[in-house]
């Protein structure tokens, strides 16, 4: 008999297995694509961001549901968050979804949007966007005045200077103010290190002390440079300093015409072992006189000895001049080509700008002192003389050379013939070629001529990271260059990145001259390396590691008259730490090699261990260096001349440098040891002191003792220089140079003569062409060595005085100019900032925004707000309007009540405002329906 409990069992099996029936034909009947295009997006904020949905009825049934859409509560959705759908069996639907995220959101943080598919049962489908936010690096620097005057009454230097972090990531940088080094060593102000967060900025000030260095300057430019953390510069601002004087004269403006020589504009004498039958006196310098177009350029270096005087030594001393791009050059000449020359001559050039040509010839003689032989009397000095050709264009450089070169040291006549190519690409990779070809034969038997050749080619060339540097060169055994018997190979392959740097190179160097039969032996060389290295820094810190493979081959005399081929290859590993902190102004710098070697001279492999060292903190500075072992085959032939195994070395070399009586004196000191297996031991004590005189004039004072110690002998020597340096101004003739002299008073009665009842404007401040003066005690200025021309002067409004600008032309020798100044009223204002729901966010820029006075006769006076927006005119009494400068304000901001008209009446002050509107945002609302929309009937 069938039990109630076994019915009922049967039933439960028979209603789950009807349910899950019917759940699996309602899911055959409902299946559902619910697809985002993109479930990951990096956006940096303020950024409109559009990714699509679609929805795909794959059932047999049709689909009514609604599609929901959250977005987290920092995002601003811009599409609906519900709607809902109707999709036939095979049908699709892709919707749009918009979202804006705030311009103000922190890197490294998530976002989420959620889109979720639901019909009257509850959730089918559900999808989410992840939205990254990514790094934008932002930060902005600005130096909040770009002048300022300096009278004597000045103490100090205040430069504001606003930083702004408009990035999403917290920054750590650097600003660094340079001064010129006449005011401050060497030239760099303390630097000054901050950490901004993201979205905030701040205020700092640049401090100078005033020194009477910097008022004995009558202008100089202090740069601002804003650093990140890694290196990266991102900004830069500069000041114009100008100290107030009352006389001036103007300094030369550079010649439109580039000159080709380089003169160092100053004059030293020298004597060295001082006070000993050794002296030397030295007289060095040189400098330009210039002419209309034309400039005379000279150059000394003349030496006289005390046991000597008849036989001075000039050398690198020669007269120059220069007129409409040609030259001549007489005296002392140098060049280096393949084969350098250098002597006493003459060298003349053209210069064809036009086609960008230039051409060079020249003769010399190969003697070093410019008035006297060589004196050797074995073979005279020789004689050189060139001509060469070269091209610069946009991309292409090419250089011709032929030269001609009688040795008489080598009893040789050479000729040689250079040809030098270079090319640029547009994405700066440079290209280059050499082919040379020569000959080269004897004095006395012309018949022993040989010829000689020599090819190379150079490519450095860049692709994102990726850089090849790739330098190669052959030439013959007789060709008649420096570079002759050379095979030389070097190929480096770089990978930079900001955080690793990766690189291989191979260098491979063979020496192998010929001679002719007369002339004196040459040696035999070569010399491989290979290595592969990598560096990383962190923050002050870096790193470097490479491994090297080393091999060197020389040709040494072992036996009298015999040579045999000696070689030493190692196998080593290069640490290099480098720490630099510009905040304590402490740098540290460590070598460290070490490895194993093999010479030719020893069967055994020896340890190589060298370390290198630099400390410098402040004042104080220290280099060590210690070795153990045979780097070089010289060392290692020498350790086997004198039988002392492995070669050692150490050396130790501190030093110290301060400036004294505010950077006028500057004293070095420093002392060094040496003490080496091969070579012996010594000591060497040096000290210098400079002191500046005047801004032109600097002396100095140095000595330098040693002792040297080698197989019980011992060597001592001491050297006192004295010296005197003096800068020399460009002189310039046959030019018209003209002064201004201006005189400026009170005008008391407004009748614009200066009469009875006028008095002198002392200390007034005055511009001539942007050039700051103050007048004396008689109101008057000076500006002398001016050209012809027009001069701007503006006298800036101040308490009840009032001058307008005005212009002159300055075309006689001497120009007295009488100014009135005329009272005047004040005007105060302000700007005010007037936002609503709509506006855009914009900063309210109240600093510096320009406001304008037109007076009836439309001239022009202008101020500028304070960071408070407020703002001050001191203006003649009448009409005016005044008004905001339209191009100092964003566009999003229109002013509401701009040119207002005003009467200025003396002893009232008047006050004007302006109200600054800012536009609001453009909301538009736009409705896209896809064809799918319309055919499914969707309904919002």
């Amino acid at each position: 008999m069938i039990s109630f409990y076994q019915v009922y069992k049967a039933c439960i099996v028979v209603f789950v297995v009807f349910i899950s029936f019917r759940v699996e034909a309602q899911q055959s009947d409902k299946k559902i694509d619910f697809i985002l295009s993109q479930k990951e997006i990096e956006v940096t904020g303020n950024d409109l961001t559009n990714i699509i949905l679609k929805v795909i009825n794959r059932g047999n049934l049709s689909l009514n549901a609604r599609v929901r859409i959250v977005g987290d509560k920092s995002m601003q959705l811009l599409s609906k968050e519900n709607r809902s759908v109707t999709l036939q069996p095979g049908d699709s639907l892709f919707i749009p979804v918009k979202f804006l995220m705030p311009d103000k959101l922190t890197a490294g943080l998530d976002y989420r949007v959620n889109c979720y598919l639901e019909d009257e049962k509850g959730l089918l489908k559900q999808e989410t966007c992840i939205i990254r936010i990514g790094i934008k690096k932002n930060v902005t620097m600005t130096a909040l005045i770009s002048n300022i005057v300096l009278s004597g009454q000045n103490d100090s230097i205040n430069i504001p200077v606003r930083i702004a972090n408009e990035g999403n990531t917290v920054q750590k940088i650097s600003i660094v103010p340079t001064f010129p080094s006449t005011s401050q060593g060497s030239g760099f102000h303390s630097t000054i290190q901050l950490t901004i967060p993201a979205f905030k900025d701040t205020l700092i000030y640049i401090h100078k002390p005033i020194t009477r260095e910097i008022l004995q300057s009558e202008s100089y430019l202090i740069n601002i440079l804003g650093i990140y953390f890694n290196g990266d510069l991102f900004g830069q601002s500069n000041v114009d300093v100008q100290v107030l004087k009352s006389i001036r004269k103007r300094n030369f403006d550079p010649e439109t015409t580039q000159y080709r020589g380089n003169y160092n504009n100053n004059i030293s004498l020298t004597a060295q072992n001082f006070l000993n039958e050794y002296a030397a006196y030295e007289l060095a310098g040189g400098g330009v006189l210039d002419f209309p177009g034309t400039r005379l350029g000279y150059n000394i270096d003349a030496t006289v000895f005390q046991n000597n005087p008849n036989n001075p030594n000039l050398r690198n001393t020669f007269i120059s001049l220069e007129s409409h791009n040609t030259g001549l050059t007489v005296g002392n000449i140098a060049r280096n080509f393949d084969l350098n020359l250098n002597g006493r001559g003459a060298t003349a050039f053209l210069a064809d700008t036009a086609r960008k040509n230039n051409y060079e010839v020249g003769y010399i003689d190969n003697s070093s002192n410019l008035i006297t032989n060589s004196g050797n009397l074995v073979y005279d000095s020789g004689r050189s003389a060139w001509g060469k050709f070269e091209h610069t264009g946009k991309s292409l450089v090419f250089q011709t050379t032929a030269i001609y070169n009688k040795d008489p040291y080598m009893l040789v006549d050479n000729v040689l013939i250079g040809n030098d190519f270079s090319w640029i690409t547009s994405k700066k990779n440079r290209f280059s070629a050499t082919f040379n070809a020569g000959s080269t034969d004897e004095f006395n038997d012309s018949t022993k001529e040989k010829l000689g050749f020599l090819a190379g080619l150079n490519a450095d060339w860049k692709i994102r990271g990726l850089l090849l540097n790739s330098s190669n060169l052959v030439s013959t055994g007789y060709y008649p260059g420096n570079r002759k018997g050379s095979s030389i190979f070097t190929e480096r392959l770089s990978y930079y990145s900001k955080s690793i740097n990766l690189w291989a190179g191979f260098n491979y160097f063979n020496y192998h001259p010929s001679a002719l039969a007369s002339s004196i032996y040459s040696n035999k060389y070569g010399s491989s390396k290979s290595e592969i290295g990598i560096s990383k820094i962190f923050g002050n810190l870096s790193f470097l590691l490479s491994p090297v493979y080393q091999t060197e081959m020389g040709q040494y005399s072992l036996v009298l008259n015999s040579y045999s081929q000696e070689k030493i290859e190692a196998l080593r590993l290069v640490t290099q730490m480098n720490y630099s902190n510009r905040v304590t102004k402490q740098s540290l710098f460590i070598n460290l090699e070490s490895g194993v070697a093999h010479n030719s001279f020893n069967d055994k492999d020896q340890f190589q261990l060298k370390v290198s060292g630099n400390y410098r903190h402040g004042p104080f500075n220290i280099n060590t260096n210690l070795q153990y072992g045979n780097f070089y085959l010289g060392e290692a032939f020498n350790s086997y001349t004198r039988q002392i195994g492995n070669f050692s070395s150490f050396s130790i070399v501190p030093g110290i440098q301060k400036k004294l009586f505010k950077n006028k004196m500057i004293v070095d000191a420093g002392i060094s040891y040496n003490k080496s297996s091969t070579i012996g031991k010594s000591w060497l004590l040096t000290g210098r002191t400079e002191y500046q005189l005047s801004s032109g004039t600097q002396c100095f004072a140095s000595l330098a003792g040693s002792q040297y110690t080698y197989d019980q002998n011992k060597y001592t020597s001491n050297n006192l220089q004295l010296g005197i340096t003096q800068k020399i101004a460009n002189a310039r003739l046959g030019k018209n140079l003209n002064t201004l002299e201006v005189f400026v008073y009170k005008d008391e009665n407004q009748n614009g003569q200066y009469d009875g009842g006028d008095s002198n404007a002392m200390w007034q401040l005055i511009y001539i062409s942007g050039t700051a003066f103050i007048t004396n005690r008689e109101g008057v200025i000076t500006y002398k060595n001016l050209k012809e021309s027009n001069y701007s002067i503006a006298i800036p409004t101040s308490g009840q005085w009032y001058s307008p600008d005005q212009q002159i032309l300055l075309n006689q020798k001497h120009i007295r100019l009488e100014i009135p100044l005329s009272k005047t009223a004040t005007l105060k204002g302000k700007i005010t900032y007037l936002f609503n729901d709509f506006s855009y966010e914009i900063k309210k820029a109240q600093l510096g925004v320009t406001i304008q006075a037109s007076d009836e006769r439309g001239r022009v006076t202008k101020t500028k707000t304070d960071d408070t927006g407020q703002f001050v005119f001191y203006l003649p009494v009448g009409n005016y309007t005044i008004s905001i400068a339209s191009n100092d304000l964003p566009e999003e901001v229109t002013c509401s009540n701009n040119n207002q008209d005003v009467l200025v009446v003396q002893e009232i002050i008047g006050n004007v405002n302006f109200e600054l509107n800012v536009k609001g945002r453009k909301v538009e609302t736009k409705k896209f329906v896809s064809p799918s929309l319309l055919k499914s009937n969707i309904k919002d």
